[in-house]
C-alpha cells in the first residue's frame, strides 16, 4: 500500500524586488502597497492562512494607512487576491527617519479556529 504524501505548509518569503508582482493590502476597496516586506503562509494541513506586511508612511499626514484592528482585508500578489480575512495587528513604529506600519492578519477561516471548543 502506497505511503500517504504529507503536505507541507508554504511559506513565501520576499524581499522588494525579489519578486515580479507587487503585494498589496486591500481594505474596503483601497489598496496599499509599497511593501518593505512580507510574509504569506498557506498550507492543506494549516489552519488558518496568515500574513504579515511591513509597510513604509511617507510621513503621517502624506499617505497616512487607514488600518484597524478587525477590518475585513484582502491580500494580493499582483491581481490575484491569495488571502482574504480579518487585520489581527496593527503596529505603528515612528522615528527621526521613518514610519513603519506592521499588519498582521489570518484568513476568514480564524472564524472556525476562534470559535471552536
Amino acid at each position: 500500500m502506497p505511503q500517504p504524501t504529507v503536505l507541507q505548509p508554504v511559506t513565501i518569503t520576499a524581499q522588494r524586488g525579489a519578486v515580479s508582482d507587487d503585494v498589496s493590502l486591500r481594505i474596503a476597496g483601497r489598496s496599499w502597497s509599497g511593501w518593505t516586506d512580507v510574509r504569506i503562509t498557506r498550507g492543506i494541513e494549516r489552519l488558518p492562512s496568515d500574513f504579515e506586511l511591513h509597510l513604509t508612511e511617507f510621513s503621517p499626514t502624506e499617505r497616512a494607512i487607514q488600518v484597524k484592528l478587525g477590518d475585513a482585508c484582502e491580500v494580493l500578489i499582483g491581481l490575484d487576491v491569495v488571502l482574504t480575512g480579518y487585520v489581527d495587528k496593527v503596529i505603528r513604529q515612528f522615528d527621526a527617519r521613518s514610519h513603519t506600519v506592521t499588519v498582521t492578519g489570518r484568513s476568514k477561516c480564524a472564524d472556525l479556529v476562534d470559535a471552536s471548543a
